[in-house]
């Protein structure tokens, strides 16, 4: 952020960077004047506050997350700000033989995504290929792979989560929603730069020693007249003019790497906002021909919220503190630093809990080839999962950040480089067709984020039947085992 600001900087001043040919102000304009146009509050506003919001965005992705068990650590929840940048159809898309479509759009407080793919190189199901006899199976497997069609296996997925972006009850964690308090940051710190922009002026008076005419020489800074009229005058020298131009600009320049120097509010206002409660509901539809395998549906439902500060905490927090920081409101920037003095733990741990129910439905496959008097018949199945999962990240834990350069380190100055994860999932079937025994499986995780863009994950498997562990790197027993990945961090 602070590179971005300093080149906007630049290109502000380097019209006037060549001092020897050409002063940096309008000579027709005032010091205040010269001052706001180098400053370019406005812009420079905006451009900052979005430049927050970008940097909070990019802080909330760069987090450590497991990648061995994908719905922990940054969680599933946490891929959702994707709808508030994405709107409207993508298009169809054909590339390797995958048909693909994708609407996302905004339903007042919803964002939906539509998906849908369709494989159009889809072949005979495993299982159905193996059924048949070993006499018959390469000839029959050719002939019923011909007979299917290119939307025999289609797979659609609605996911609708809850954005709310306003009011001192919000939810989601799409830091654009977040924009008015990142905003607020900016502006409080603006305000700043305007008194020390009258601080300099007094500074740059003293410097010039008293006028000959014993007028003020912050009036001349400050006043109303033009440059060119305090030089034609002589109240103001074109040497001395042309020195506190430069001063201007060096302090422009000073003023706006204060301005970048958000980094500490902003690292934790993305851990306010990375706590946020979240509601997810996903829906998928897996529509098969008896050839390309059984029709499965699943519903899911799945509330994640952060057990230590966040947002609303902070909001409703400075809606009843009536002291001089705030006032009643939040939109301030000394009333934000006053609720990070008050509670400087707010948030940093990251301390996540989420709950979700979901429910399967796998449909029964009957096949039958009647001139080779061959029958395929799999049973149907319905399941009931539950899921609770509990992470925290480790802020104080500096390891990798002590070794690695500034540019290569994760969490920026609250470091979200290590997180600790514990996933228990329990599967019931609906009704028993012998497809599903009740199956209890525990996962225990530890992600260290080594860069911004690679991380390790160590996790530890219980599951009450081994034949539920699933596959695990080292098997300790039959029912735990160590699974353990370096590569790319992240749900996949």
């Amino acid at each position: 952020m602070k590179k971005i600001l300093s080149c906007s900087l630049l290109s502000l001043l380097a019209a006037g960077a060549a001092f020897g040919q050409a002063p940096i102000c309008d000579r027709s304009q005032t010091f205040q004047d010269c001052y706001d146009r180098l400053m370019d509050a406005a812009s420079l506003e905006a451009g900052a506050a979005r430049l927050v919001v970008e940097q909070t965005a990019g802080e909330l992705s760069s987090k450590a997350s497991s990648s061995i068990a994908p719905n922990t650590g940054r969680g599933l929840l946490d891929l959702l700000p994707v709808f508030a940048t994405s709107f409207g159809i993508d298009g169809l898309k054909n590339s390797d033989g995958q048909l693909t479509f994708d609407r996302r759009f905004a339903a007042g407080q919803l964002r939906v995504s539509l998906k849908g793919t369709a494989y159009l190189d889809a072949e005979l199901s495993e299982p159905l290929r193996l059924a048949l006899p070993d006499s018959i199976r390469a000839t029959r497997a050719a002939d019923l792979d011909r007979q299917i069609g290119d939307f025999d296996k289609v797979d659609y997925q609605l996911t609708v989560s809850r954005e709310k972006a306003t009011g001192d009850t919000r939810f989601g964690r799409d830091a654009a929603d977040y924009a008015d308090l990142a905003t607020a940051l900016v502006r409080g710190q603006a305000s700043r730069l305007n008194l020390d922009f009258r601080q300099w002026a007094g500074s740059a008076a003293l410097a010039l020693g008293p006028s000959p005419e014993g007028e003020s020489r912050v009036a001349l800074l400050l006043g109303g007249d033009p440059i060119g009229q305090l030089i034609a005058s002589g109240r103001l020298g074109a040497a001395d003019a042309e020195k506190i131009e430069r001063g201007l600009a060096d302090t422009v320049s000073a003023m706006t790497a204060g301005l970048a120097n958000l980094d500490q509010n902003t690292d934790r206002l993305d851990e306010l906002i990375n706590n946020q409660p979240q509601i997810l509901f996903d829906g998928i539809l897996k529509d098969r021909d008896a050839l390309t395998g059984p029709v499965e549906r699943s519903a899911s439902f799945t509330y994640e919220m952060g057990l230590a500060g966040n947002v609303n905490e902070y909001l409703r927090w400075a809606r009843g503190n009536a002291a001089d920081a705030c006032r009643g409101d939040a939109f301030r920037r000394s009333c934000f630093e006053s609720y990070l003095a008050t509670y400087p733990d707010a948030g940093n741990a990251g301390h996540r809990l989420a709950f979700s129910l979901s429910y399967a439905d796998t449909r029964p496959i009957h096949f039958e080839l009647p001139a080779d008097q061959f029958v395929f018949d799999r049973p149907g199945a319905e399941k009931l999962v539950g899921s609770l999962t509990y992470g925290c990240y480790f802020p104080n834990f500096q390891f990798f950040n002590q070794i690695l350069p500034a540019g290569m380190r994760t969490g920026a100055s609250v470091n979200q480089g290590t997180r600790v994860d514990l996933e228990a999932r329990y599967e019931s079937p609906v009704e028993d067709a012998g497809v599903l025994e009740d199956r209890l499986v525990a996962t225990l995780t530890f992600t260290q984020g080594m860069t911004l863009n690679t991380g390790m994950s160590f996790g530890l498997v219980y599951a009450n039947r081994p034949e539920f562990l699933g596959e695990v790197d080292e098997k300790l027993s039959a029912n735990i085992g160590l699974r353990w990945k370096t590569g790319m961090p992240g749900p996949n």
